[in-house]
């Protein structure tokens, strides 16, 4: 049918504009990523959580409308997430975020316990 086919088409063009978003983070972050860290600890490993998306739906961005995904819970990487609709709020999972096509989206570093406890104990003089 041909609305199965738009479907399709619609979540395959979705999902590559998904992986296009995600390279372009990772290029773009990578000058800035650990740029607030200590000379020295710039070369630790650091991972980062998607914490929010925004979506267009329309035909160009001068026009159409946005809504925003975002998780509940920032700090946890398996946060809760909600849809935000003009007034509206709704549940959401992580596979409607993914196949949303969201271009805009706001990460929060993850802290590293070990790390973090490393550096506790350097600074406390252990």
């Amino acid at each position: 049918s041909s609305f199965g086919e738009a479907a399709a088409a619609k979540a395959a063009a979705a999902e590559r504009a998904a992986a296009q978003a995600r390279e372009a983070a990772a290029m773009a972050m990578a000058s800035w990523i650990d740029a607030d860290l200590p000379r020295g600890e710039a070369n630790e490993s650091h991972m980062y959580d998607l914490a929010a998306a925004v979506v267009h739906h329309g035909a160009s961005a001068g026009s159409g409308h946005y809504t925003v995904f975002a998780r509940e819970d920032e700090t946890a990487s398996d946060g809760v997430w909600a849809q935000f609709n003009d007034d509206k709020v709704i549940a959401a999972d992580p596979e409607d975020v993914k196949a949303s096509g969201g271009y805009l989206f706001f990460y929060t570093r993850r802290e590293n316990t070990r790390d973090s406890g490393e550096r506790t104990a350097r600074s406390a003089g252990a």
